[in-house]
């Protein structure tokens, strides 16, 4: 695979034991929800602001928080 599909495998393997699974590229969904929340996905936002999208923290990101 691709760099970044690598990173991701070895990333989620790492944090679930499932490099398949899917996710953000550093974070599995499944470890990121969790059990009874509301479930809420962000296009273009990552856990990783080095896959040149905005990190969940940035303060363009926060007032997609704000509004659910």
């Amino acid at each position: 695979g691709y760099p970044r599909e690598m990173l991701a495998y070895v990333s989620y393997r790492g944090v679930s034991g499932d490099g398949g699974s899917w996710g953000d590229g550093v974070v599995p969904a499944r470890s990121a929800w969790l059990h009874g929340s509301e479930r809420i996905k962000l296009e273009g936002v990552s856990h990783f602001v080095g896959f040149g999208t905005f990190w969940y923290g940035s303060s363009i990101v926060i007032p997609q928080w704000l509004q659910r």
